[in-house]
């Protein structure tokens, strides 16, 4: 569909889940006799699925890269456990973060790898303007219960 889709520089409709019914059920709820719903779809573009068929293809070698790594070199199936711990770390994202610098130099200048200075730990989440705004929104939150509930206890 992906490719189809953009050979034609076209988006795919892809049908709803009980399309024809919502369609009848909206043409009987108009009240207008001469309205005919024919289609009700999803119009969506070829690059969205594009990104959709790489993310997956992504995840596939991830996944079995994830499996080739934990299984021993004599082995031709993963055991259950072994699947269970790729399952976790490529698809619920229970992995580490890595990050790769690339030191390049040429002629007679020198390089060096590492974090750079401005790129260091992260700090604690609760920083001073977050509690400020979370205290904000707590007391918003309140307020907008207290007054929406007021007319309701008064009577």
């Amino acid at each position: 569909m992906a490719a189809r889709s953009a050979a034609d520089h076209a988006h795919v409709r892809l049908s709803l889940p009980g399309g024809i019914d919502l369609a009848r059920a909206l043409d009987a709820a108009s009240g207008r006799p001469y309205q005919h719903i024919s289609e009700i779809y999803w119009s969506v573009s070829s690059a969205a699925l594009q990104g959709l068929v790489d993310q997956v293809r992504t995840t596939i070698a991830e996944l079995v890269g994830e499996l080739r790594a934990a299984m021993p070199d004599d082995s031709q199936t993963p055991t259950p456990g072994q699947m269970d711990h790729a399952i976790r770390v490529v698809v619920h994202g229970d992995r580490a973060h890595v990050n790769v610098t690339a030191a390049q130099s040429s002629g007679s200048g020198n390089s060096s790898a590492g974090r750079p200075e401005s790129e260091g730990e992260e700090g604690p989440f609760w920083t001073l303007g977050r509690k400020i705004g979370g205290v904000v929104v707590g007391l918003a939150t309140l307020i907008g219960t207290v007054a929406a509930v007021w007319p309701l206890l008064s009577k």
